[in-house]
Parts: structure tokens; sequence; C-alpha cells
């Protein structure tokens, strides 16, 4: 699948369940849940500035919908576009 076709699932998902933050293991579409974990592990190599496959348009995209970025760290969960350090 491609980028957009996984972001247009997580975007249902958003929808059906009012968050973004999958369970890591969510049987109903294990594939979108290593999707939003290769998500997160790539943002992390972006702002390392590390070979990655994340784009600053990504990151806005997935920050519009309210993704959380750091599942572990509720002061840090979701980043609004206006607050990315790019």
């Amino acid at each position: 699948a491609t980028w957009e076709e996984r972001f247009h699932e997580i975007v249902q998902y958003q929808a059906m369940h009012g968050h973004t933050n999958l369970p890591s293991r969510y049987d109903a579409n294990p594939r979108l849940s290593t999707w939003v974990k290769c998500q997160r592990r790539q943002f992390k190599l972006f702002h390392q500035g590390k070979k990655s496959h994340m784009t600053k348009e990504r990151i806005a995209k997935l920050s519009s919908i309210g993704f959380v970025w750091y599942p572990r760290q509720t002061s840090r969960n979701v980043l609004s576009p206006g607050s990315l350090l790019l």
C-alpha cells in the first residue's frame, strides 16, 4: 500500500475512534498498526537529521489529524501543526 492509502486508513480510524493512538497490536488492521509505528520511527530519525522517508509535508498532514507522535509521553502526545520545530 502507498503512504496515501495508509494515511486514508488512519483518517478512517480517527473518525471511528476519536484518536489516532492505535494499540501496538491492532488485530483489525495489523498493517496499519505497523505503519503507525513506522511513522513514529521515521519522525524520530527525521528530527535527528538521519536518513528518513519522513517529510515536512507528511508531518504536517499527520499532525493535522491529531496524530500521536509520542504515545508514552502524555504532555507531548499531539503536536499541533504550528508547534512543529522544523
